[in-house]
């Protein structure tokens, strides 16, 4: 007969990522700083239900600054290219910073956020958000800056 710690230890070497973040994975786009964005991201996501509720405030708070310096930087480039979708994919930006603010606030009321629930959350916006509007732009970016010469300013 095997004890609950053992069979709790079994349980969990079965478990594969996937299972444990089924939307989180990584994404290429053949775009450098969009790339780099995507992937820190992505592991302060992973790290959302390891940490302890004494360092949740801290990563929850790296998180929010983390996706709005990327936003920021995304909107940048759509701007100076005249990427046509702006104004959809800047509000798309601006939900998730929404919800990231609403959980920043419950917090700081003394709520604290379930952790794997914001995890999935999240990582489900990420999702839809990079197939419906981070592929459109990569691309987008790619021929852009094949037809800019090379006096075009550097953003």
């Amino acid at each position: 007969m095997t004890s609950s710690k053992d069979a709790a230890k079994t349980t969990l070497r079965t478990l594969k990522a996937g299972e444990i973040a089924p939307g989180m994975r990584l994404q290429y786009y053949e775009h450098a700083a969009m790339d780099r964005a995507h992937h820190k991201f992505t592991a302060l996501l992973g790290a959302l239900p390891l940490v302890d509720e004494r360092a949740f405030g801290n990563l929850l708070e790296q998180i929010y600054q983390e996706a709005k310096e990327h936003f920021e930087q995304e909107e940048r480039f759509m701007l100076a290219t005249e990427f046509d979708q702006y104004a959809g994919h800047k509000a798309q930006h601006d939900a998730l910073l929404d919800v990231l603010n609403a959980h920043r606030a419950n917090l700081k009321a003394g709520e604290q956020p379930n952790a794997v629930e914001l995890q999935l959350e999240i990582c489900r916006w990420q999702d839809q958000h990079q197939q419906d509007w981070d592929y459109p732009l990569a691309d987008f970016l790619r021929c852009r800056a094949s037809w800019m010469n090379s006096e075009s300013k550097v953003i």
